[in-house]
């Protein structure tokens, strides 16, 4: 089992400890009840040790109000955490919209550049039918056919073009 860097290892002597206390209140607590078995004087030997008593209780409080405050600090850390992870999430944001509008901007421009290639196929298709001989294609003149696909095409380079533009004056590329 790897020891992480945090945690101490516990060893014989912080096993053995809590053992020794035991031992020695129980020693304590014999010895009291051999020596003082049938003494009228019990509870005033017992009164000796309020002094004690009050220094252990008081030792407690103290030792309550440091837990607090050590646990006052340890909040303010975590807000202190919580308020740069917050600024860091507004960054993260920030760049995701900006990559979702970049992503958007290229997925058009794909499009439109799908669409320019099948206006120039259907451009030279044409051209090739009215080489062919042909004037007249479902009723309509195959010139004019020609130029709204020319019209077409030109149509959505400019729309490309703006894109461009657009992308370069923010900075994307």
């Amino acid at each position: 089992m790897s020891k992480s860097p945090g945690m101490k290892q516990s060893g014989y002597g912080s096993s053995i400890f809590p053992w020794i206390i035991a031992l020695l209140l129980v020693g304590a607590w014999a010895t009291n009840w051999f020596l003082l078995k049938d003494s009228p004087n019990r509870g005033t030997f017992g009164d000796m040790f309020g002094a004690v008593n009050a220094l252990f209780s008081g030792l407690a409080f103290a030792g309550v109000i440091y837990a607090i405050l050590l646990q006052r600090h340890e909040l303010m850390l975590q807000r202190e955490e919580l308020s740069l992870t917050r600024e860091e999430l507004a960054g993260a944001r920030a760049a995701q919209e900006q990559q979702a509008h970049t992503l958007a901007t290229t997925a058009e421009l794909s499009v439109l550049n799908t669409l320019v290639q099948e206006a120039l196929i259907k451009e030279r298709h044409l051209e090739k039918a009215k080489a062919g001989g042909a004037y007249n294609i479902d009723g309509v003149a195959v010139t004019i056919l020609i130029e709204s696909a020319q019209k077409e095409r030109i149509k959505y380079i400019d729309r490309m073009k703006q894109l461009i533009e657009v992308k370069e004056s923010q900075g994307i590329t």
